[in-house]
């Protein structure tokens, strides 16, 4: 047997040990729960459940050392995956029921009591229970500590030491709590982690330190009355608690007392007479208005007597904070007046300000009858939060904060501490501007986080305070604390910055304004209504359940873009400057003739500073431009050919680059590089023969190619290439010039290359299978000249012909009218709605006539006799195109062409009497509405091709009329299902046939870039030369369905208007 075998036996062995141990475990843990499930409902099984409980930990602790064992024995015999199927749910099945037995314990206060962390001894069981102390890590405070804990549960027998090191870490906090935080919370490590503290903080030279400090911070005395107070020690709350014991109860009526009411609603009193009446009250010394002794006088509205009034409102803990800030408010208001200090209000000056004095005195006799319970029951705590709240208003801001008190048996009870509230100021400080409700907003914050920050330190000393939370309903306020300070402005910046010094570790969350007690404190109320205001005397109620159960974050912080107070971005740069080339001096210059110049004259200044040669002051000469010329020439050449100069300045040089090698380059006497070429032998001028070379992106060659280009009256390519080259060679000159000449904002308006965007998808009109003439497109076509009668030169007068055309089947219907005012074409269309019915969308160009004609429709559908006359039918929408865009109206413009061109061959040079221009017309409609919309069928069988005339006679309108069956006996005739299958037929045709050839793009099928917002454009007049079309900046894009721009909105000096991209001209611009 190998040493392998032996191992894999006794993990085996170990395995199965293991796991009758951790059932036997698990079986008394499971015993321990059934006991606690008993003593929920059964207070008789609690005594055996305080024994059972303090012997769960072992158990368990014992449970999970066998669970190592498993591990480790699984592990060697390989076979791990065992685990996840056995042993894990037996671990979860546990914890589960270790936890429901700790949920029962904490839920029974008897239990709790049982196994209290820190018994009480026997000697001391009669005295107050003594809470445990808390160590910080602070040296000063350890002695204490020590000394305290050793007394309460380190030598205590009857506390084992699992809960004694439970009891140490709950009493740590901060660094102290650090030293045994990596210890393991076991029986058996208690007394490492006690000797880990002793050793750390045990440090006589450290406490000795500690102690002179403080007796060095004490204050120096500076009087003998400081000694002489300190041989006579006061408590310090001895005064306090002796006052904050009493409440302030509301007193009986005077006179029967018996009842809590006012004097006049007293029934004894009642039953007086004037005289025994005046008597009581003059004899008690109340008030005759009211008859209280707590009411303030009557006192004038004067600014004296108001403030007067006011400073008798005695409330120094804030718990009448909303009716003082009302006041404080009122005061404000009676001050912007603007009358003196004992000038009452006139009567006919601000009455709601006297309405609202008089109603505050009334009912300030009812806060007698307030009672506010300043004690707070600390006796027995589990948990104490420190809660505030914050709000702002146009009157003024608030901050109300609440004592949150946890008690062991779950009861939540939630105080009043204080109430601040301030007044908004009548200016700000900045610029003289009101000050807005986002900053009122962050003001409350930080006067909340000033309450906070005093309170905690106070209360903090009595009573450990678990912490601290506040909240606002300003989603503003929030955002502006979470985010960087830097990125607001200083008024931001400062009070956020001093809110998180003085809460670090504040939560800050939303709280809706119905559920904020801070927003009755900044909007003030008066006396009655703040008696009767639950919301502020005991918080939202929210309060009163688990934190769990309160509201969560209901909003989310607002981006940098949505907040106010940012500041301007500035962005700071730093530009690393070389020393200047030359050639970054001649990207200055935009024409070549001021280049020119300028170095004329920079050269001539050379020459008089110092070379110190004579120059000459008059206008530049021809050798000195050309001069200028040559030095503009050497830069260029400098800066783009550096290696061909080095190659010609070599004696003997014998590589010249491909691209230049026909020119045969060579340096002259200057230093500039001059093409060699085939030409010397010639008659031209040595510049010609041998022309200074140039690159073709040089900004001094563009310079050069504009100067050409205008010289000649923006001639082509040819000519301005013939003309350079008598001077200059330029490197792909053809190239160059072409670049320039398309940059050329005269060129491109005299070439005037309109955009044209690909052929838009049809209309839903165009392709629905809907009943002829639903939907239609209307124009105009003529004049046409008629005459009265048939005699001779008789009087002559013009129609018109307005055609409508079905969107789907392509019919027409054409009617002849007088003129081209909307009354005409409203008669028209009348005879039209008379004979196809009434259309459902109307489609037209955006004529005079036919816009006052959808003005009148309008009206003419709001009387209600037209309605009730169409309301079986649908009132037709209009829809225009765009200004000047025949071509969005093809279907309609093909009609008119089509008429005119019979008509054109019918009538010639006739003049036609009315009657037969009409005959003429109507003939002529059914003309087309005879014609094929597609080919002829491919069934031999079928003879006909598809027409506008199947869809309204259900066969063409100039078919040969059929034989006449009237004498055909009945039962031969077809049954009306076929007819009316005859009719579906024609729109299964025309979907088949007609829609299909509808599919593909005619013309305009290439894709072009859109015209973009703010893209510089001309726009295109009729009968008008290019050089005077108006220029304008496009302020608008109209995309259709499929996303291509073909209208545009423009902005001239004409002012806005809207075209289509077919009759602007985009201007070349350098981006």
């Amino acid at each position: 047997m190998t040493n392998k075998t032996k191992k894999n036996e006794t993990a085996e062995q170990a395995l199965e040990c293991a796991r009758i141990a951790r059932n036997r475990a698990q079986k008394s843990i499971s015993d321990i729960l059934n006991i606690a499930r008993l003593s929920v409902n059964n207070p008789a099984e609690r005594e055996q459940l305080s024994a059972s409980v303090k012997r769960l930990d072992s158990f368990f602790s014992r449970f999970q050392a066998e669970q190592d064992v498993i591990i480790n024995s699984l592990v060697v015999v390989g076979r791990s995956d065992e685990y996840e199927k056995i042993d894990s749910p037996v671990v979860d099945t546990v914890e589960a029921v270790v936890d429901e037995i700790r949920e029962i314990v904490d839920r029974t206060s008897e239990v709790t009591a049982a196994i209290q962390p820190v018994p009480l001894r026997q000697s001391f069981s009669t005295f107050p229970k003594i809470e445990l102390p808390s160590f910080d890590g602070s040296i000063k405070n350890w002695c204490a500590f020590r000394d305290s804990f050793k007394s309460l549960v380190h030598e205590d027998s009857n506390v084992d030491n699992i809960h004694k090191f439970q009891l140490l870490s709950q009493s740590l906090t901060g660094s102290a709590l650090s030293v045994i935080k990596s210890i393991p919370l076991s029986a058996a490590n208690y007394n490492v982690a006690w000797a880990a503290l002793t050793d750390r903080f045990e440090n006589k030279r450290l406490l000795a330190t500690a102690h002179s400090d403080k007796l060095f911070a004490f204050k120096p005395i500076a009087s003998k009355l400081v000694l002489t107070a300190a041989s006579n020690p006061i408590h310090k709350n001895k005064g306090l608690s002796s006052s904050s014991s009493k409440l302030n109860k509301p007193k009986n009526c005077t006179i029967c007392n018996r009842g809590k009411h006012f004097l006049y609603h007293c029934p004894e009193f009642k039953t007086y007479s004037v005289s025994p009446r005046r008597e009581y009250v003059k004899e008690n010394k109340l008030c005759f208005s009211c008859m209280s002794s707590t009411h303030i006088e009557d006192t004038p509205n004067t600014k004296r007597g108001v403030l007067s009034a006011i400073a008798r409102l005695f409330d120094p803990i804030g718990a009448l904070g909303p009716m003082l800030l009302w006041a404080k408010s009122f005061m404000q208001q009676r001050w912007q007046t603007q009358l003196n200090w004992d000038t009452p209000l006139p009567p006919h000056r601000a009455p709601h300000l006297r309405i609202a004095w008089r109603q505050f005195l009334s009912e300030l006799p009812s806060l007698s009858n307030l009672t506010i319970t300043r004690h707070i029951d600390i006796r027995e705590y589990q948990d104490v939060q420190l809660l505030g709240f914050a709000d702002a208003s146009q009157r003024g801001y608030a901050a109300n904060v609440y004592l949150r008190v946890v008690h062991p048996t779950g009861k939540v009870s939630v105080s009043l501490v204080t109430c601040k509230t301030k007044v908004a100021p009548l200016k700000g400080s900045e610029r003289d501007e009101s000050l807005t409700i986002p900053r009122l907003e962050l003001c409350a914050a930080l006067l909340l986080a000033q309450l906070l920050h005093r309170l905690h330190t106070k209360i903090a000393s009595v009573i450990p305070i678990s912490h601290v939370r506040a909240w606002t309903d300003s989603s503003v306020v929030l955002s502006w604390l979470t985010a960087d300070q830097k990125m607001f402005k200083i008024f931001v910046t400062n009070r956020v910055a001093k809110i998180h010094t003085l809460l670090p570790n504040c939560k800050w969350s939303h709280v809706r304004t119905t559920e904020n007690p801070a927003d009755p404190s900044s909007r003030g109320l008066l006396p009655s209504d703040l008696v009767a205001c639950t919301l502020h005397w005991k918080g939202p109620t929210f309060l009163q359940l688990s934190e769990d159960q309160w509201p969560g974050p209901q909003i989310e912080t607002l981006s940098l873009d949505g907040l106010p107070e940012v500041k301007n971005p500035s962005t700071c740069v730093m530009v690393v400057c070389e020393t200047p080339s030359f050639d970054t001096f001649l990207l200055r210059f935009s024409s070549w003739s001021r280049l020119q110049h300028a170095l004329a004259y920079a050269l001539r200044f050379v020459d008089r500073v110092i070379v110190k040669r004579p120059t000459n002051t008059d206008a530049l000469t021809p050798d000195e431009l050309q001069r200028a010329m040559r030095l503009a020439v050497r830069v260029t050449q400098r800066t783009y050919f550096p290696e061909l100069l080095k190659q010609l300045a070599k004696p003997n040089h014998l590589v010249t680059p491909p691209t230049m090698a026909q020119l045969a380059p060579f340096m002259d006497h200057a230093g500039l590089i001059r093409g060699g070429g085939r030409l010397q032998r010639s008659m031209l001028s040595d510049d010609a023969k041998h022309p200074y070379l140039l690159p073709k992106e040089s900004h001094v060659t563009s310079l050069l190619i504009t100067a050409f280009h205008r010289r000649l009256l923006h001639a082509g390519p040819k000519l301005i290439i013939a003309m350079l080259r008598q001077e200059f060679w330029i490197v792909s000159c053809r190239e160059a010039v072409r670049r320039v000449i398309f940059k050329c904002v005269t060129c491109t308006r005299h070439k005037a290359l309109h955009p044209t965007p690909r052929m838009g998808i049809l209309p839903e009109a165009r392709v629905h299978s809907v009943r002829a003439f639903s939907s239609v497109g209307t124009d105009y076509g003529g004049p046409y000249l008629i005459k009265e009668c048939k005699r001779r030169n008789t009087k002559t007068t013009k129609v018109y012909i307005a055609l409508f055309v079905c969107m789907a089947t392509k019919a027409i219907h054409l009617e002849i009218v007088s003129d081209l005012t909307a009354d005409a074409f409203l008669a028209a269309l009348d005879r039209f709605v008379a004979r196809r019915g009434v259309p459902a969308h109307v489609y037209s160009d955006c004529g005079t006539n036919y816009v006052g004609a959808a003005r009148q429709l309008k009206q003419i559908f709001r009387d209600k006799n037209v309605q009730a006359q169409v309301s079986a039918h649908v009132v037709c929408d209009w829809h225009f195109n765009p200004p000047a865009t025949p071509h969005f109206g093809g279907l309609w413009e093909a009609g008119i062409k089509s008429v005119k061109f019979h008509l054109k061959r019918v009538i010639g040079t006739q003049v036609l009497t009315y009657e037969e221009f009409e005959t003429l017309c109507v003939r002529i409609e059914g003309i087309l509405n005879s014609r094929p919309l597609t080919p002829a069928s491919m069934d031999p069988h079928d003879h006909t091709a598809l027409t506008p005339g199947h869809f309204l006679i259900g066969q063409p309108i100039m078919e040969v009329p059929e034989v006449n069956l009237t004498e055909v006996p009945m039962n031969r005739l077809t049954r009306w299902q076929l007819l009316r299958q005859m009719h579906q037929s024609f729109w299964k045709r025309w979907s088949r046939e007609y829609l299909n050839t509808l599919q593909g793009r005619q013309k305009w099928t290439t894709i072009q870039d859109n015209l973009k917002v703010g893209d510089l454009v001309i726009v295109d007049a009729p009968n008008q030369p290019p050089s005077v079309w108006r220029m304008g900046r496009i302020t608008a894009v109209h995309p259709g369905p499929d996303q291509i721009v073909r209208v545009i909105t423009i902005i001239t000096q004409d002012g806005e208007m809207k075209r289509p991209v077919v009759k602007v001209v985009k201007l070349p611009t350098d981006k």
